[in-house]
């Protein structure tokens, strides 16, 4: 589903309506691009949306606000492909929305962190894109065993930055930075972990 949202109150009544009415048992596919056209608040979801039985795969792109979500609103048991291409939201929210995801197996997310903090990735990954829109970064912590393909963006990188268990990646694709200048034992350590990795590309930032 595909609308030019904003500056209608209309069409967000209709798109509203629309997500409510598709939510329920039987959902198991959920594909909403919103885009914005003018400055404005961005729509919030139906609180029912995250607690979604039989939800498989989910994406969520443009003006679409994940905030306020908690550990105890969200349940996807069976999600295993996800893709958020959002705007500003804060950490917490994304860690309360991928710790609702248990067998989650494909994730590309993309946002503008609020605030510097950590994001928790689901240990069941097998493919992973990872991109913060801004130049705050954000932290990660990867446990993932049976991950790929890995591609993380404007990652900081510093004293809770952690990523192992990464012996079965084949290919990785890494643009981080330090959060001190001077500080590079943690993209050592990731360096170390990625050592079985067969294809490994290094921007130009973070290869300096």
């Amino acid at each position: 589903c595909f609308y030019t949202l904003f500056g209608d109150k209309f069409r967000q009544y209709s798109v509203n309506n629309w997500i409510q009415s598709v939510i329920g048992p039987y959902l198991e596919e959920l594909h909403l691009t919103l885009v914005k056209d003018r400055p404005g608040p961005d729509f919030k979801l139906p609180q029912t949306l995250f607690t979604s039985p039989n939800l498989v795969s989910l994406s969520l792109v443009g003006g679409i606000s994940l905030q306020k979500l908690s550990s105890t609103t969200v349940s996807f048991p069976l999600l295993k492909n996800m893709l958020i291409s959002i705007g500003s939201v804060e950490v917490p929210s994304v860690n309360a929305l991928l710790s609702g995801c248990p067998i989650i197996e494909t994730l590309d997310l993309s946002f503008c962190s609020i605030s510097l903090d950590k994001v928790c990735i689901p240990p069941s990954l097998k493919r992973l894109i990872v991109d913060t829109k801004n130049d705050r970064g954000a932290y990660l912590e990867i446990n993932a065993p049976d991950l790929e393909y890995l591609n993380i963006t404007k990652i900081t990188f510093g004293e809770v930055f952690s990523m192992y268990n990464l012996h079965n990646v084949v290919e990785a694709h890494l643009d981080v930075f330090p959060h001190s200048l001077g500080s590079v034992t943690s993209l050592h350590n990731l360096l170390g972990a990625l050592s079985g990795t067969k294809y490994l590309v290094l921007s130009p930032s973070t290869s300096k």
